[in-house]
């Protein structure tokens, strides 16, 4: 089961990656123009249009994998299998408009772990997004509890 983020989440974290190709134009335009080295408006241009690729690909992807045994969970840089076993809390609906994240135990040592994908900001344009993102983090919690009761 694979439960993303609301798509007002997602697609506003993509248009970051959008942002960053496009500085990546730019500048790259800008180097040209100037030529202090001729390798040098081409690697901005890689660069930048590769990293707002990879950031808009990984936004639109945002959320959280349900596999057997453990939490697929993407977020925007990096990506972190969680066991169920090892999970302490999880995030209330209450919680995505402030920082929902899950807690678990790794080596004795406790560990958070924000999901950005399901944070909505506070406001009268949210609503739909909140109750999106409410239902995704009970639909996650009941899912792993039903796992761990072997069902």
């Amino acid at each position: 089961m694979i439960v993303l983020g609301p798509h007002a989440v997602r697609y506003g974290s993509a248009f970051f990656g959008v942002a960053v190709a496009w500085v990546g134009i730019i500048v790259a335009v800008a180097a040209r123009e100037d030529q202090p080295l001729p390798y040098l408006a081409p690697a901005f241009l890689i660069l930048g249009v590769g990293s707002g690729g990879w950031f808009t690909c990984r936004a639109l992807r945002l959320g959280v994998e349900a596999l057997p045994d453990r939490f697929l969970v993407r977020g925007l840089f990096w990506s972190r299998q969680i066991p169920y076993s090892a999970i302490s809390s999880m995030p209330m609906p209450q919680d995505v408009t402030a920082l929902p994240s899950i807690e678990w135990f790794k080596r004795g040592r406790r560990r958070y772990l924000l999901l950005t994908a399901f944070w909505v900001s506070p406001g009268p344009f949210a609503a739909a997004a909140r109750r999106s993102a409410e239902e995704s983090v009970m639909r996650l919690d009941r899912y792993r509890k039903d796992r761990i009761r072997g069902g």
